[in-house]
């Protein structure tokens, strides 16, 4: 199954010397509706990779990739400043799911 969200020790770095303006007691553990992966790229890959029947898994994984570095700035960049609004929702919401 894995470890938990911000468990790993490559996470916790990485947060540590990136998110210094956001403490580790607030990161969110594991909220697929605070995380851009979740609500938006993995959905966004998916939906580009899979609109053609791949033969194999090989095929499957190559399409993924390649459709991951085609995604365009703008759409990320889109995606990321949902974010505030995403976390205000949650808060709303008092940590329940938000539909957004």
């Amino acid at each position: 199954m894995g470890l938990p969200a911000h468990t790993c020790k490559a996470v916790q770095d990485w947060m540590e010397t990136n998110m210094k303006f956001w403490p580790k007691t607030m990161w969110p553990p594991q909220s697929p509706d605070l995380n851009p992966l979740d609500f938006s790229f993995w959905w966004h890959v998916e939906s580009q990779a899979c609109r053609v029947r791949h033969s194999n898994v090989e095929d499957l994984k190559t399409s993924v990739e390649k459709k991951w570095k085609a995604m365009k700035r703008s759409y990320i960049i889109t995606v990321c400043q949902a974010f505030r609004h995403r976390v205000e929702a949650v808060i709303e919401a008092k940590g329940g799911e938000i539909h957004k």
